[in-house]
């Protein structure tokens, strides 16, 4: 059972707070003078002792740097589930933290696990119909789900007029998505098809330390009717010429050669086929 007077002292000393609401508790900074970090920045920790609380977690984590929140899985016993959520400021602590404190001795002989956390917000929908036009294929999944952020689907290779099939959805946190996924079951058809409705694969990113060191990207899903000079034409809307020092395209997809690291390249929500 946890200790509220050492929780109470633990929110003096440091002047986060701590709200407990569906079964977690969340100790974090709640101040508008901050923004909200990256979601690459969280942490998943796993093989917790039952009896350890925050007041034994914040100072474990914040040998690393500043936390912006931990979340705590708590049952009604007040015992917790043997798991919690850490959320760094910076992407750099949290690769910093799995280095440091994964296999971490907290107790005799038992030992932390720390890993990326993957907080999916993107499901795959597949089984729908190539004929119809996205904005029919949005019209009825809206029917069906809630909270859709965005909807990505790619024209077919063979004829623009088509699509591929499937669509991605993306939502705008893992509970929302999570939520939308349970919407249609296993078996539904729409327009006479079987649908499948499932989690998309996470894309890992790579440690930052590697991706400084990268100059070539790679980008799919183009056009393949688009030539290479056309697609050179629509890249540098977004990039300066001075950074590009070649691109090579074929069939649907595209290298880019850059004379500075990637964070000088474009992402690719700022092009649009």
């Amino acid at each position: 059972m946890y200790d509220g007077k050492k929780l109470c002292h633990l929110v003096q000393d440091t002047k986060y707070s701590i709200t407990q609401t569906n079964g977690q508790r969340v100790y974090g900074l709640r101040t508008s003078s901050h923004d909200e970090p990256p979601r690459s920045s969280e942490l998943f920790i796993g093989k917790l002792p039952r009896d350890i609380f925050e007041d034994e977690l914040v100072p474990i984590f914040e040998q690393i740097g500043a936390i912006y929140e931990l979340r705590l899985m708590v049952n009604f016993d007040g015992t917790n589930r043997g798991y919690c959520f850490v959320r760094y400021f910076t992407r750099e602590h949290a690769e910093r933290a799995i280095r440091c404190l994964n296999y971490y001795e907290v107790r005799p002989g038992c030992r932390l696990g720390v890993y990326w956390s993957l907080d999916n917000t993107r499901l795959f929908v597949g089984g729908l119909p190539r004929d119809k036009t996205k904005t029919e294929i949005v019209h009825m999944l809206e029917y069906y789900m809630d909270n859709i952020k965005n909807i990505i689907m790619y024209p077919s290779y063979d004829d623009i007029t088509y699509n591929r099939g499937y669509a991605f959805l993306e939502f705008e946190n893992h509970r929302a998505a999570a939520i939308a996924r349970r919407r249609i079951p296993p078996g539904s058809h729409i327009w006479n098809s079987p649908i499948k409705v499932d989690w998309a694969d996470p894309v890992p990113e790579p440690p930052s330390e590697i991706m400084s060191k990268v100059a070539t990207l790679y980008m799919r899903n183009i056009p393949s009717f688009m030539s290479t000079q056309e697609f050179e034409r629509l890249l540098l809307l977004t990039v300066k010429p001075e950074l590009i020092t070649k691109v090579y395209k074929t069939l649907d997809y595209a290298f880019e050669e850059y004379a500075r690291e990637l964070g000088d390249t474009p992402s690719s929500s700022n092009l649009n086929f």
